[in-house]
């Protein structure tokens, strides 16, 4: 589909290919988002779980946990568009919820925090209604929380 509205020439299948070898090769390069490793090290250090919700496949988050197996190992559960139990991806909410639902004391919406790309604001983080959506990792602040504010 992506090929013929793109009017790409080559087939999807050397299309997905060509996708698969880039993300493979740029893994190890993709940077960390400012903030994620406070934040997710001061987490765990309080065994409070994270979960990633992806729009990307499960195959993609795989490639990059492998890479970056320090990062991805602080999260309770992954969760990427190709999941069974998700039916819409970004921007509908089904991606948080799904991730929501997989911890161990189910997480309800209005204890979440959620970090979002900006043009999803409107649409599935509303519809969440998480208690507190940031545009960066860097405007958290564990005390909000209750917990013990960051060791400056």
């Amino acid at each position: 589909m992506i090929c013929k509205e793109l009017e790409i020439p080559i087939s999807p299948v050397e299309f997905e290919k060509q996708m698969k070898d880039m993300t493979t090769a740029s893994a190890n390069t993709v940077p960390t988002k400012e903030g994620a490793n406070k934040i997710l090290n001061h987490l765990k250090s309080h065994s409070i779980p994270a979960a990633l919700a992806t729009n990307s496949t499960g195959e993609t988050v795989r490639m990059y946990a492998m890479a970056k197996p320090e990062l991805f190992g602080h999260f309770h559960h992954m969760v990427s568009v190709d999941d069974a139990e998700v039916h819409h991806g970004k921007p509908h909410p089904d991606l948080f919820l799904v991730a929501a639902s997989r911890f161990p004391a189910k997480a309800d919406p209005k204890h979440v925090v959620m970090v979002h790309d900006k043009r999803l604001m409107n649409t599935s983080l509303q519809k969440f209604k998480a208690t507190l959506i940031l545009t960066t990792l860097m405007d958290f602040s564990p005390e909000i929380f209750g917990l013990p504010p960051y060791n400056t």
